[in-house]
C-alpha cells in the first residue's frame, strides 16, 4: 500500500495507517521536493510521541507536556475513554507556570473530543508552545471510567 501524507502549506505529514481504523502522525522528511527557492526541503518534528493516558476512574483532568517549538503544530488524539474531553493549550512561562494558549482577542483556544470513538488531528496551532515549553490539557466534566484511554501525539510541521 502506498504511503499517504497530508499536505500542510506545502509540508507532508506522513500518516501511518495503524490497521485498526486509526492513523498516526510521522515526520516526513520532503527535501528535494522542488518547493519554491528550497534547497533542503522541511523536516517535520515530533514533539511528543504517542502517549497514552489511562484514566483511574476519580481524576476529571489528564495532561501532556511538550517541548518548545519553532514552527506550527499539530495535535492528533483519539480518546476512547466514556467521556467528552475539552482540550485546551498551555505555555510554561516559568518553572511550574503556565499561561493559556490565546487568539488575537485574549480568548484561550480549547475544542472537544468526543467520547468513546473521539479521533482527529487538530491545528495547526502557531507559535505553540513558546518559552520552557507546554502541555495539552484534558479536561472531562465527570471522571472518565477506570481503564479508559486517551492517546495524544504532537508533530511540529
Amino acid at each position: 500500500m502506498a504511503d499517504t501524507y497530508l499536505n500542510y502549506t506545502g509540508k507532508l505529514i506522513k500518516l501511518i495507517d495503524q490497521n485498526d481504523g486509526t492513523y498516526a502522525l510521522a515526520t516526513a522528511d520532503i527535501g528535494g521536493s522542488g518547493g519554491s527557492g528550497s534547497s533542503g526541503g522541511s523536516v517535520n518534528t515530533e514533539l511528543k510521541a504517542k502517549t497514552t493516558i489511562t484514566w483511574n476512574g476519580t481524576d476529571t483532568t489528564n495532561s501532556v507536556e511538550i517541548s518548545p517549538a519553532d514552527g506550527d503544530v499539530l495535535i492528533w488524539i483519539n480518546n476512547t475513554a466514556d467521556q467528552e474531553l475539552t482540550v485546551t493549550l498551555e505555555h510554561e512561562v516559568e518553572a511550574n507556570a503556565f499561561a493559556p494558549y490565546a487568539d488575537g482577542t485574549g480568548t484561550a483556544i480549547s475544542f472537544k473530543v468526543a467520547a468513546s470513538t473521539g479521533e482527529g488531528v487538530y491545528g495547526p496551532f502557531q507559535k505553540f508552545p513558546k518559552y520552557l515549553g507546554g502541555r495539552v490539557v484534558l479536561t472531562a466534566e465527570t471522571a472518565p471510567t477506570a481503564a479508559g484511554t486517551t492517546t495524544v501525539q504532537v508533530q511540529e510541521v
